[in-house]
């Protein structure tokens, strides 16, 4: 994670961002949940014979879960009053839902925007440092390298980071956020519900975790015969007559195969391990809500722990609200291995002193 964050020194200044899309990203979290909790109180709306009392009173302020809910009770009542009280406060349910989903996409979208602008710095950055390196130091440094592989980091492993570091941005600043504040809610529903699932829950990120290091070993070598295969063909066009005037055609056609056919099997197997992540995370969570269907629903016939049928249908709305998110770190994780790659590569050239320096 250290070259992570060197690469994301090239988006700063970091204020141009971060505070934004924290605010961004919090409220689309919040409205997130707040569509599944929802479910609830629609239930018991429904299928409660008195699914609301009318209040005391205006409910007195306070920071906690127990405000919100008699405040919401308390409108839920005012719009309700009078005849035909179910079909009010369904539609009561239905208008608010409406409200909260177009707030929680507005703040979605408006926490892209910012990380477009950050996505499109980023990767400027990069390519203006890389072209004035390459401007700026000696003949000798040309000698050592290849220029298929320098040309090759100035295109593929630039759109690589482009297309995996920063798009992973996105995922794994948003998304374990997602998840902190899913889990918090879950447990104001039921602790000990929440309690027994997270035994289960970080099995998935141990097996994406040993995923991950082998395809990061992989990316090394696709990067690297990628650079060999483009300076492969620098060479052939530069040296085309002397190929003709040796009648090498066909030598210089079966080597650029067997370099080929190698790079292709490395990419396969990356292609593999990378696909691999996403369905096998979302399959270790269903396991995970398997076992939570059988605990909970244990509690809720027992009348153990205060567990209603509705909350209990709630608590699962929110915890299949967290297979999403964990299924896109797993993937987002798997596809930062091949960016990490391509992250070296570029600080190996800009980190590189030349052997010959101006007189001071």
């Amino acid at each position: 994670m250290k070259l992570f964050f060197k690469l994301l020194k090239f988006s700063k200044p970091y204020h141009h961002y971060i505070p934004e899309y924290i605010v961004y990203v919090f409220f689309f979290t919040i409205f997130g949940l707040l569509n599944f909790v929802m479910i609830i109180p629609l239930l018991d709306f429904l299928f409660k014979d008195n699914p609301i009392s009318q209040p005391a009173s205006f409910p007195a302020f306070s920071f906690s879960t127990g405000y919100l809910q008699e405040l919401f009770r308390y409108y839920a009542w005012q719009f309700s009053a009078g005849e035909n009280q179910k079909f009010k406060l369904l539609v009561y349910i239905t208008l608010l839902l409406l409200a909260i989903t177009t707030l929680k996409n507005f703040f979605g979208f408006m926490s892209q925007k910012v990380l477009a602008r950050m996505r499109v710095n980023l990767v400027r950055n990069i390519r203006n440092q890389l072209f004035d390196k390459l401007t700026n130091t000696s003949i000798g440094f040309y000698h050592s390298r290849q220029k298929g592989q320098l040309l090759s980091t100035l295109s593929n492993d630039v759109s690589e980071i482009e297309n995996t570091v920063v798009t992973s941005i996105q995922v794994l600043f948003r998304d374990p956020f997602a998840i902190i504040l899913t889990f918090t809610a879950l447990f104001i529903i039921s602790k000990e519900l929440t309690l027994f699932t997270i035994i289960f829950f970080p099995v998935s990120g141990v097996v994406i975790n040993k995923i991950s290091r082998g395809l990061r070993k992989k990316s090394v070598e696709s990067q690297s015969l990628l650079g060999s295969l483009m300076s492969y063909t620098d060479e052939m066009i530069t040296g085309n007559r002397v190929i003709k005037v040796f009648n090498a055609e066909s030598f210089v056609q079966r080597q650029y195969r067997k370099l080929n056919d190698k790079y292709t099997r490395v990419v396969k197997r990356i292609v593999t391990n990378r696909e691999l992540a996403s369905p096998l995370s979302e399959v270790l969570g269903v396991g995970v809500i398997a076992v939570i269907i059988i605990y909970g629903g244990h509690l809720v016939l027992s009348g153990d722990g205060g567990l209603t049928a509705s909350m209990f249908l709630g608590y699962l709305g929110l915890y299949f609200s967290i297979l999403n998110p964990a299924k896109n770190i797993g993937q987002a994780y798997a596809n930062l291995q091949r960016g990490m790659v391509s992250g070296a590569r570029v600080f190996e050239i800009l980190e590189q002193e030349d052997a010959i320096r101006d007189m001071p």
